[in-house]
């Protein structure tokens, strides 16, 4: 039973240092008390001079799923709920078509922009051990799908250009 709980918990951190192999400074760590009672465990660091934040939140109980939250910071100033496929404001060029489809279609993620970070949020749906096994490639290409609509988003907004190393310290914190 013990080497069984182990195992379970052992797959987080696999997973969180996978991801970490594809940041740039990742920091791997824990948010605190509520970690410990919760479970909850991240990594941060950056992808290509943007903070990018990745929150693994373990199954709750016997009816919840766990859940996992990447974050990638923007400069960009509008909100959006990706529940709807359609592009934020004056921004709909076949790029971020492309890189939404990809996102939402492929990849099952729900998409918001808030308070300078673009979010996603990956929920698995069925019988599935969460969070699995780390697929490199579909990390590595929602990363840059992620980093891509950031970026396109930001031309969009002109009152908004992005300052890479800084854009982190002047987004508002992210909510878990």
């Amino acid at each position: 039973m013990i080497a069984l709980a182990w195992r379970l918990r052992s797959k987080h951190r696999t997973f969180l240092a996978g991801f970490a192999s594809l940041l740039e400074r990742p920091e791997h760590g824990r948010l605190g008390m509520r970690a410990v009672l919760t479970g909850v465990r991240y990594v941060g660091g950056e992808l290509d001079a943007r903070a990018v934040l990745v929150v693994l939140h373990p199954k709750r109980g016997r009816n919840t799923l766990g859940y996992l939250t990447l974050a990638i910071a923007t400069s960009a100033r509008q909100t959006w709920s990706g529940s709807s496929t359609t592009p934020p404001g004056s921004v709909s060029t076949s790029r971020v078509r492309e890189a939404i489809d990809t996102l939402i279609g492929r990849h099952g993620l729900q998409l918001e922009l808030e308070s300078g970070w673009l979010t996603a949020l990956w929920r698995p749906v069925g019988f599935f051990v969460f969070p699995g096994r780390f697929d490199p490639d579909k990390w590595r290409e929602v990363l840059t799908q992620m980093k891509l609509l950031a970026l396109e988003l930001e031309t969009a907004d002109p009152a908004a250009p992005f300052a890479p190393v800084f854009a982190a310290a002047t987004a508002e914190p992210l909510r878990l």
